[in-house]
C-alpha cells in the first residue's frame, strides 16, 4: 500500500497515521457474519464432559475450565500420565497470560466456540506488532479440538513478535471450517484496524491440520506455505495436492492420537506428489505446542526462514 492509501484510509477511519502503533498488542474480536460453526456436540460417553464443559463455561475463566476438562481424563482421551503432564503445563501457560500486560484482560472464545446455542457472528484473536507495513509478514494459525485457547495467542505473538497474526475461531475445532470464514475475517480486520492482510503464512494444530491443506490447495493465492503441527493429512487429500506447495509437518515420537508410523506413511505419499514437503520429529506427544516451543520454533525457521 502506498503513502497515500495509507493517509487516505486513515482519514475516512478516523485514525491516527500511525495506525500500527494504536492497535498494538492483543485483540479478541467479535464480527458480523452468516457463516457460522454448528452448535457444539460431544456423543457416547463424552457428554458427561459437554456437561462438565456447559456449567463451568458460565462460571469460570478459562484457566480453570480448562483445568476442569482435562480432570475428566478417560472422557477426554487423556491417561493419567497425560493428565498429571498437562496440569502443570497448562497452569504455566495461563500464568504467563495473567502476567501478560497485553492479554491479561483478554476475553476468552470458549464461550463461543462451544456454544451449545446457535453463535451469532464471528470471532478472531488478532495480534498487531509496533511496526505495520505493506512488507509486515501475516501468520494465521487454525486451532485444534477444543476452542480458540488464549494461549495459542500467548505462544504465538511471543514467537513471532514482528508478525500480524490472525487466529479466527471456528467452533470446537476447525476441522469442518471453511476458507470462505478466513476471507471474512481478512475484511474485518482490513476494515476495522486499517491494514492490508498480505500473502500470509498458514499454520494448523491437531484437529485444524487435515482441513489446512485443502485450504491451502485450494487458495494459494493467500498463502506462502503451511505448517501442520501435531497432525498428518487425509488420505482423500494427497493425490489433490499440487506439487509446488511448501509445506512443513511437525510431530511428536510419542503422540497417541497421530502414532508416528502412521504419520510417516502419510507424508510418504505427501512426498511424492509434493516434493517440497518437510517432514520434521520432535521427542515429544501431542502436545509438544506448549511442551517443546523452541523445539517446533526451530523447525519453522529451518525450513521456512520466519
Amino acid at each position: 500500500m502506498t503513502p497515500f492509501c495509507w493517509i487516505w484510509l486513515a482519514a475516512i477511519m478516523g485514525l491516527p497515521l500511525d495506525e500500527a502503533t494504536s492497535h498494538h498488542g492483543c485483540h479478541s474480536v467479535q464480527f458480523q457474519t452468516t457463516n457460522v460453526h454448528a452448535p457444539f456436540e460431544m456423543a457416547g460417553d463424552a457428554v458427561i464432559v459437554k456437561e462438565v464443559i456447559q456449567a463451568s463455561l458460565k462460571v469460570l475463566p478459562e484457566p480453570a475450565l480448562v483445568q476442569a476438562v482435562i480432570s475428566t481424563g478417560p472422557s477426554v482421551g487423556l491417561s493419567s500420565e497425560q493428565q498429571d503432564k498437562l496440569k502443570p503445563l497448562f497452569s504455566d501457560a495461563y500464568s504467563q497470560i495473567a502476567k501478560d500486560e497485553q492479554m491479561s484482560k483478554i476475553s476468552s472464545a470458549l464461550p463461543y466456540c462451544l456454544s451449545v446455542e446457535p453463535v451469532q457472528g464471528g470471532h478472531y484473536f488478532l495480534y498487531v506488532p509496533k511496526r505495520v507495513s505493506k512488507d509486515t509478514d501475516v501468520l494465521v494459525f487454525l486451532h485444534g479440538f477444543g476452542g480458540n485457547f488464549l494461549f495459542y495467542l500467548k505462544v504465538l505473538k511471543d514467537q513471532f513478535p514482528d508478525h500480524i497474526i490472525v487466529l479466527p475461531s471456528w467452533g470446537a475445532t476447525w476441522g469442518n471450517g471453511n476458507a470462505r470464514y478466513i476471507r471474512e475475517v481478512y475484511i474485518d480486520v482490513e476494515q476495522r484496524f486499517g491494514f492490508k492482510i498480505g500473502k500470509a503464512h498458514l499454520m494448523s494444530i491437531s484437529g485444524g491440520g487435515a482441513i489446512s491443506y485443502d485450504i491451502y490447495q485450494q487458495n494459494k493465492a493467500w498463502f506462502k506455505d503451511l505448517t501442520v503441527l501435531a497432525s498428518t493429512v487425509a488420505a482423500g487429500s494427497v493425490g489433490k495436492l499440487d506439487g509446488d506447495l511448501a509445506i512443513l509437518t511437525i510431530n511428536g515420537i510419542s503422540d497417541d492420537r497421530f502414532p508416528i508410523e502412521f504419520v510417516r506413511e502419510r507424508n510418504a505419499e505427501l512426498c511424492k506428489g509434493v516434493p517440497k514437503t518437510v517432514s520434521s520429529e520432535l521427542p515429544g506427544d501431542h502436545f509438544f505446542f506448549l511442551s517443546d516451543i523452541r523445539g517446533w520454533r526451530n523447525c519453522v525457521r529451518e525450513t521456512f526462514g520466519y
